[in-house]
């Protein structure tokens, strides 16, 4: 589940986990702190406005822009949504893999305004449509609602311990900011101590030092500035004061070597199209040199500047858009049109109650100007590859009712067309979201 990943995908937002309102600390079930989150992250609705999030899109995002336009729209028809049921801010917290499988185990929270009471169903209604109602529990818990799929409950009677206090204080770093939280687990622990060994015999002694150092890291919070110029600050918990100068020293030691090591990585061959670009992990990780780190007592902070946060939304958002359409290899599909056609059709669905029941009535919706409006709707509905207009076939899912509400996952909502007729091999979101490629299943 990807609530608010999805509509900033890899920037995501932490939860500030002590903050006074209308007098009242406000402090996360432990739903959200129990031993085997690893990562919590937090939107504060009122902080985030939607113009300054496209505002900060348009100077980190220079590609796929029409692929990004229907998620900005998406999260403020969401964000207006949920203010109207009361919601002020929206967390979810991800258990380590190792437990549980993301889309399983994420819990989603939702900060309730003062006295309002929301109906979680209408929640539930609100962030994922209607068929989800018998998926997801919805438990109320002071000024906070709580959500979980039904078969995945989290642990609700936990008791503060040292991994939940870990989470509040790294949380408390961000104020009122967008941020995410990473605190490892006891599992996630385990696995840094058996790579520690083969790190030691494969990396040189400089760069050791310094991994091995942020292998012991209580945590990592990530604070995201909005706006016109957007960035990014990173602040590790180190475990003291002296952990702390030890890396600030030894990071500044180990660049020249760390900088070497990237030139030594063989190059990737070219001519291979999923290979066009290097991984992203390994992109990431040729942006480290350029971080100038600062102690404050216990902790270590970087800023990274907008150029280098635009670098960062390409390794990731954009990076996970090309690499779909990458590694299908020769078997090219308009992946790009089909997922913003399937968000557009979403963003319809929350102005409207209801699907259209033709995709020309996204038109409306697509832009202001008439002009601008054929113009969107070339772009969605033509292939890329093979110039094909209209590329897509779309049928309105029936209304839900007992007998097809658990039969969504097999209504195909819009088919991808070669010479205006469905094929074997095409591509298809369901009517429950999800994307389908080649033979039916």
């Amino acid at each position: 589940m990807r609530l608010f990943f999805y509509v900033t995908s890899s920037i995501v937002f932490a939860f500030s986990m002590s903050r006074t309102l209308g007098g009242e600390t406000q402090v996360l079930p432990s739903a959200a702190t129990s031993d085997e989150i690893f990562c919590v992250a937090r939107l504060e609705l009122d902080e985030l406005d939607p113009k300054a999030l496209r505002a900060a899109a348009q100077a980190v995002i220079h590609s796929q822009w029409s692929s990004i336009a229907p998620m900005l729209l998406k999260y403020e028809l969401m964000r207006r949504k949920l203010s109207g049921l009361g919601v002020r801010t929206v967390v979810q917290a991800t258990a380590t893999p190792e437990v549980a499988a993301f889309s399983d185990k994420d819990v989603v929270l939702f900060g309730i305004r003062g006295d309002e009471r929301p109906d979680g169903v209408k929640l539930i209604e609100a962030c994922f449509g209607a068929y989800e109602i018998d998926r997801w529990t919805a438990k109320q818990d002071a000024n906070w609602i709580t959500m979980y799929h039904r078969d995945q409950a989290p642990d609700f009677g936990g008791q503060p311990d040292e991994h939940s206090n870990r989470i509040h204080h790294a949380l408390k770093m961000l104020g009122k900011r967008p941020g995410v939280v990473l605190v490892p687990t006891t599992e996630i622990q385990k696995m840094l101590d058996a790579q520690a060994a083969e790190m030691q015999a494969n990396l040189p002694p400089s760069v050791f030092k310094v991994l091995n150092l942020l292998r012991t890291a209580p945590s990592v919070t990530v604070a995201v500035k909005i706006d016109a110029q957007p960035a990014m600050k990173l602040i590790v918990q180190m475990q003291s004061e002296k952990h702390a100068q030890q890396l600030v020293a030894d990071w500044e030691a180990m660049t020249p070597d760390f900088i070497a090591l990237l030139k030594g990585i063989p190059k990737l061959p070219s001519g291979t199209p999923e290979l066009k670009q290097p991984p992203p992990g390994l992109r990431l990780l040729a942006l480290m040199p350029n971080l100038k780190l600062v102690q404050q007592g216990s902790q270590v902070a970087a800023v990274v500047d907008t150029k280098t946060t635009a670098q960062v939304v390409d390794c990731t958002l954009l990076a996970r858009m090309r690499v779909m359409r990458e590694v299908l290899g020769e078997n090219k599909h308009p992946i790009d049109q089909l997922m913003a056609l399937k968000t557009w059709l979403e963003n319809y669905q929350l102005m409207h109650d209801s699907l259209p029941d033709s995709l020309d009535e996204l038109k409306a919706i697509l832009s202001e100007s008439p002009k601008e409006q054929e113009a969107e709707f070339k772009w969605l509905m033509t292939n890329p590859y093979t110039d094909e207009f209209p590329a897509f076939r779309y049928e309105k899912p029936a209304m839900d009712t007992e007998d097809n509400q658990g039969s969504r996952e097999r209504i195909a909502m819009i088919e991808e067309l070669k010479d205006g007729k469905p094929f074997l091999q095409n591509a298809r979101v369901y009517a429950d979201g999800h994307l389908e490629i080649g033979a039916v299943k």
